[in-house]
Formats: C-alpha cells, structure tokens, sequence
C-alpha cells in the first residue's frame, strides 16, 4: 500500500510539473509581441559571360531582356515602313515606320524610360505622275514625336510611328510615298534611319 501511494505521489508530480510548464509556455507567449519576420532576398547574380562593360561604363548584357541605357551616337538606326489601317474602317489610314536600335556588334539594342526627340520626315519620289523629274522631292510630311521604348517599334501590326495619310501634303501630279526619314537624337548625336519606299496613290 505504501509502495502504492509513493508511485501515486511521483505520477502527481510528474503530471503538476508538465502542466506547469505549458502554462508557464503559453503565458510567456502571450507576453512575447509577435514578429513577423519576411525572408531576406538573395540578390540575382547573372554569370559573367552574359555582362560586358562598354567604353562608357554601362553595363551590358547579351542575349537577354534586361534593359539597357538609350542609344548613343555610336549606335545605328534602321527602319522600314508598311501601309497599315488603325481605325477600324475598310482602307489604309497610313503607313507606321517601325524602327530598331543596334550596337556596335550588330546586335538589337533594348531600353525602356528614355525620351528621344524624332523628327520623321516623308519625302514624293524623284519623279511625278507623268515621270518628270522632281528635284529636289518635295516634303509630304513633316513632324517631331518622341520614342520612350525599343518596343515600340517592333515590326507586329500598328506597333511604329504612324503617319497619317490626311496629314500628308498630296497634290494631284504627286504618285506617293518615294522616301522616308527618321532622325532621332540621342546621346552626343543623331543617328539617322531611311528607306525608299515606292507608295503608289
């Protein structure tokens, strides 16, 4: 009996001294403000073949999405136009001039955030509708816009600089569109796209 009472007292103890200690738990845990804690980002680290330093300092990256500084003076501009209609109504409203930068390497040149003064200019073709000469061709179009992003010159349909065909200056003797002109300035410079585009009325 007395053997009894002794494991009855040790099994009261054990069992008193566990629930104190998750008492004694749950209050200093009430106490405790809680923290949310947010994982710290690792920072992305790009392998070196794809990053290069230019002459400037930028940095620049081959091969990938990442934006780049804006054109230089060093770099070249090409363009080509298509006739294209953005109204919704039968007939072309226009041409849109699609444009793209590339770099020394002859590779396409990516960048987002700039603001780049362009003048576009459209020029009659060297001779009229009765094939006399016209010299110099006369200028149909003349306006400044301004070009924030490389993407806005992909060649997809009505992505490019639109130029309207009512705000060409036509006369009757004129037979189109002969060449066009993109002048965009930028850093220490101009660069300058052209195309002859032979745009029958």
């Amino acid at each position: 009996m007395q053997r009894e009472n002794i494991i009855i007292v040790i099994l009261l103890a054990i069992i008193l001294g566990g629930g104190g200690y998750v008492v004694y738990n749950h209050l200093q845990a009430q106490a405790a403000p809680v923290q949310e804690t947010q994982p710290t980002p690792s920072p992305t680290v790009l392998p070196e073949s794809t990053m290069s330093a230019g002459a400037s300092g930028d940095i620049s990256y081959e091969n990938s999405d990442i934006v780049l500084s804006s054109p230089s003076s060093s770099d070249r501009l090409e363009i080509f136009a298509e006739p294209a209609e953005w109204d919704g109504n039968p007939g072309d409203d226009g041409i849109i001039v699609h444009f793209s930068f590339y770099d020394e390497k002859n590779q396409k040149k990516k960048f987002d955030g700039a603001i780049l003064r362009t003048h576009v200019l459209v020029y009659t073709p060297d001779t009229d509708r009765h094939l006399v000469e016209v010299r110099p061709p006369k200028v149909l179009y003349n306006r400044y816009t301004t070009i924030a992003s490389s993407s806005e010159g992909e060649s997809y349909p009505l992505r490019g600089i639109r130029v309207p065909y009512n705000e060409m200056s036509f006369v009757s003797n004129d037979r189109g569109i002969g060449k066009i002109r993109v002048e965009v300035q930028v850093s220490q410079g101009t660069l300058v796209g052209e195309e002859n585009y032979l745009y029958c009325r």
